[in-house]
């Protein structure tokens, strides 16, 4: 599967190239590559995810917003200051858990009821890691659509 840029990098001094964010977001995406048979790869030409930094107008707040698998498009608010390391420096968000969680949308799943689960509604930052439940969702949900 793979992911390019609509526009410019995110506000933040740890992500401040293109290339940082593609590292950033390999990072994220690849949390779902350790469980599935799933690879992710930056390509500007013509990307099944289509990342950008703006107004994710998906909610009343939201921090970033994915459409469903439909078009996969990721929109990333630009008025956040995003960081890769973990735990993110206070006031800083976790895009590397972020892209983990947006990722599943674009993969069809859905939010979780579970707290412990990525997928639930609100990750707390420095959540890099799956349960059970997200594998088992994703996988389920890719064997229904076969």
């Amino acid at each position: 599967m793979t992911f390019g840029f609509q526009n410019a990098t995110a506000n933040s001094p740890e992500i401040d190239t293109q290339a940082e964010a593609v590292v950033a977001f390999l990072q994220g995406f690849s949390i779902w590559s350790q469980h599935l048979h799933i690879n992710f790869r930056h390509s500007q030409n013509n990307p099944d995810i289509l990342i950008a930094w703006g107004d994710p107008q998906c909610a009343t707040y939201a921090t970033a917003c994915t459409s469903l698998p439909t078009d996969g498009d990721m929109i990333y608010d630009s008025e956040e200051v995003w960081a890769q390391t973990s735990p993110p420096p206070q006031g800083n968000v976790d895009i590397v858990a972020f892209a983990c969680h947006e990722v599943g949308y674009a993969l069809g799943l859905d939010d979780s009821d579970n707290e412990a689960a990525m997928m639930h509604g609100r990750i707390p930052n420095g959540r890099r890691r799956l349960i059970a439940e997200d594998v088992d969702d994703a996988v389920a949900l890719r064997y229904r659509r076969r």
